[in-house]
């Protein structure tokens, strides 16, 4: 059984992404253009809700049959596959990056020190593009942008960790995983290691050392 959001393997999918994309180099407006297409934020608790119930539903429609695994979700990224692309600064994104922060990194004085920044409070705090921290010549510390990056890995496995949770909880004799990874980099979510301990199976590429690496 899989499970996919079939709109991101599309050739219109493709094709909006890639103008999502051309808009943000042209206007550099992160908030309007490095977003998740159709609502479709990790962070948004509405669209986890809705994912979680499509699992589950589906799930129960085919507990009749005889099953050997569930694939949860066949090529999954952060992106569109392995294109470039920092996403993902919808409200959603930045307030709980926030509070990621904050558990991090207790403190705006701390956060401070960490980044090399001035923050006076929580609410001044922004995540940043790659094209911004190249941008300044004055700026030699990339920690703002690598703490965004690391985030979403966490959004994304988070989400896709609730999702197999969901199955399990289903039918915790069948085992869960997913098919068609992506190669791993900075912006496409794939920390292998932590897949490994969320999933009893996966169907990995052979690119860039994902099967080494699993």
């Amino acid at each position: 059984m899989c499970i996919r959001d079939r709109y991101r393997d599309s050739y219109d999918g493709y094709m909006k992404w890639s103008e999502q994309i051309d808009n943000f180099v042209r206007t550099m407006d992160k908030k309007k253009y490095l977003v998740n297409m159709k609502g479709m934020c990790w962070n948004n608790p509405h669209f986890l809700e809705y994912a979680i119930k499509k699992v589950k539903d589906r799930v129960r429609e085919l507990k009749p049959y005889p099953m050997i695994a569930h694939q949860i979700c066949d090529e999954p990224s952060m992106t569109h596959y392995s294109a470039p692309g920092e996403l993902c600064f919808c409200r959603y994104c930045r307030e709980k990056f926030r509070a990621w922060l904050k558990k991090r990194y207790r403190t705006v004085r701390a956060l401070n020190e960490a980044w090399d920044t001035k923050y006076r409070s929580w609410k001044e705090v922004e995540p940043v593009t790659s094209f911004e921290i190249l941008s300044d010549s004055e700026r030699d510390n990339f920690a703002p942008w690598a703490d965004f990056r690391e985030f979403m890995d966490d959004t994304f496995i988070g989400t896709l960790e609730a999702l197999t949770q969901a199955a399990r909880e289903e039918r915790p004799d069948v085992s869960v995983g997913f098919g068609g990874t992506q190669s791993p980099s900075a912006v496409t979510g794939y920390d292998f290691w932590r897949w490994s301990r969320m999933q009893t199976f996966c169907e990995p590429y052979n690119m860039a050392d994902s099967r080494e690496l699993l």
